[in-house]
């Protein structure tokens, strides 16, 4: 029995909608492809040189960390209090003595503060409108912290990798001198065992004395 005339729509439906998962699929492995080598050709460019290495790093770490520091609110209370006490301290002009409202705050080393504090000043001092309330201001010295520990990391896997180099060459170094050693050791075993041969021959040979 032959089917004759158009199929039916649900077929048409079946075979279009396995179409377009195999269009689908295609598109995907050439975006994953693509990927692929786009970052084949960042890592190749980043090894390239140490100044290569750091300009890399410092972009990714700028698109990881830059997006909302300029427009997300204070996240979390940590943060809001220590703009809170910077904040009181730029107005009191009392760099010593840290207070979140009117409750001393000696929970967290001063140095954070300081900085917090140095970057808002400086940039009320350059003419910033609301330098006291922006609060990414206040987020600059957790910028530049963050930047640096990317940066410091980079500095001990370069240490690492070159005392790895370091004890992988000199490994190199003295495994010639000691193969030379051991072949020296054989050879003087070699000659000390035919020179034994040979006197023993040299003796079965001679008239007895």
């Amino acid at each position: 029995m032959r089917l004759t005339g158009n199929p039916p729509l649900s077929l048409k439906s079946t075979l279009a909608g396995q179409g377009d998962m195999v269009v689908m699929a295609k598109n995907g492995r050439r975006r994953a492809a693509a990927s692929t080598r786009s970052l084949k050709t960042v890592v190749d460019f980043a090894v390239g040189s140490h100044a290569r290495a750091v300009t890399v790093l410092l972009v990714v770490a700028l698109l990881s960390f830059l997006p909302g520091f300029f427009s997300i609110p204070p996240i979390d209370r940590d943060e809001a209090r220590f703009a809170q006490a910077t904040k009181q301290m730029l107005e009191s002009g009392d760099y010593v003595d840290i207070r979140f409202q009117d409750e001393v705050r000696y929970k967290k080393p001063v140095g954070i503060y300081w900085l917090q504090a140095a970057v808002v000043r400086t940039a009320s001092a350059l003419g910033f409108e609301r330098a006291l309330t922006t609060i990414w201001l206040y987020r600059m010295p957790s910028l530049v912290g963050a930047i640096g520990a990317v940066l410091l990391l980079l500095g001990c896997a370069r240490l690492g990798l070159a005392a790895r180099r370091s004890a992988r060459g000199a490994d190199d170094g003295e495994l010639p001198a000691a193969r030379y050693r051991a072949a020296h050791r054989q050879d003087r075993c070699h000659a000390a065992h035919d020179r034994r041969r040979c006197h023993g021959r040299l003796g079965a040979h001679l008239p007895p004395g």
